[in-house]
């Protein structure tokens, strides 16, 4: 199972650092290092999975149809980011001369208590009830190629909530576990920690480089204090809402809604109050729109309040109206999801 782990790990990191050049090439962004062009793809991966997903399941396409269009996707983006093999070549080989300048103590520090999280995530799997509704989703989607064509709350065909029938993030589950042949189950609570749990500590690492470009040291400082928030600053009313949460569940929506997707609407507004004219920004914006409403409902509602308040506060800063309406466009998928679920249901 650990080299597996480690299979599965390597061949998304790759994936999205691969898409993720594609995508800043084709946003014509330059000087974007290697984190960053992880996030962007990562974010374009869990994207366009929303993109197809909603449309076909409202569609009624089979899932070994989804299954073959999203990795043939996956595939031919892949492919397409070697016809700019000279700046990827160049990415990676500035990176191999210069990855000494990301690093301070600190970010050494930070490093070693996120290894022994991920230890302790391995050693002591967590479980609740919420498996029995996402886990479930995904292995009845495999069994029945149906893509959410049993509500686990009440076990009837045809029966579906039009809410989470948005925000499938547990079909992700059941495509990883169809292409490598293995359980959903295992892929939630063996397989995704290792993706999620370093994925959110790379959102707080752009962070900290965002906030303190030029001291490594407070970049380390803000990586290990995000660290030790997670550790010890759980909620003491509702376990869901609590910062443990990505460590005790990183495998589940919400999880990854408050731990990874909220964060990352910070940091790219941010990043768009220092750089408003850069296209790429504004599409990174866009579509991290749509990975927002896949992990969770509740995002589809959040993202355009959140990044709608920061666009509205920086607007009446600068006063500049466009900068709002530009924020309300990339928060376009969000609108339209919610304006279709009052309509549907």
């Amino acid at each position: 199972m650990k080299l597996t782990i480690i299979m599965i790990c390597f061949i998304f990191f790759i994936a999205s650092f691969l898409i993720g050049h594609l995508i800043t090439c084709l946003c014509f962004r330059k000087n974007q290092n290697i984190f960053l062009i992880v996030f962007t793809g990562i974010i374009t991966i869990w994207g366009l999975l929303e993109l197809i997903l909603v449309p076909m399941k409202f569609l009624n396409i089979p899932f070994h149809i989804l299954s073959f269009v999203y990795g043939s996707l996956l595939l031919i983006g892949c492919s397409c980011s070697f016809f700019f093999r000279k700046r990827l070549l160049q990415t990676v080989s500035d990176f191999s001369r210069s990855w000494k300048q990301y690093i301070s103590w600190t970010t050494v520090i930070a490093l070693i208590v996120i290894l022994f999280q991920l230890c302790y995530t391995y050693k002591n799997t967590y479980y609740e009830w919420d498996d029995a509704f996402y886990v479930n989703i995904a292995n009845d989607t495999l069994q029945s190629d149906v893509i959410y064509g049993v509500n686990p709350d009440t076990g009837v065909t045809p029966s579906f909530s039009p809410r989470y029938a948005m925000s499938l993030w547990a079909i992700f589950y059941a495509l990883l576990g169809n292409w490598f042949h293995i359980p959903p189950a295992i892929i939630a609570h063996t397989v995704l920690p290792f993706i999620i749990i370093p994925f959110a500590y790379l959102v707080y690492l752009l962070m900290g480089q965002a906030l303190f470009p030029e001291d490594k040291e407070l970049q380390g400082y803000f990586l290990l204090l995000s660290a030790i928030l997670h550790m010890f600053l759980p909620d003491l009313t509702m376990h869901i809402f609590g910062s443990t949460y990505l460590l005790l569940a990183p495998w589940m929506g919400k999880s990854i809604l408050a731990s990874i997707s909220l964060p990352a609407i910070l940091y790219l507004m941010f990043r768009l109050t220092k750089e408003p004219d850069i296209p790429g920004n504004w599409i990174l914006l866009f579509l991290h729109a749509f990975n927002t409403c896949m992990h969770s409902p509740m995002g589809i509602l959040f993202f355009p309040v959140f990044a709608g308040s920061l666009g509205i506060l920086w607007t009446i800063k600068i006063r500049n109206p466009r900068f709002f309406l530009k924020t309300v466009l990339c928060s376009t998928p969000c609108l339209a999801l919610g304006i279709f679920y009052l309509l549907y249901r």
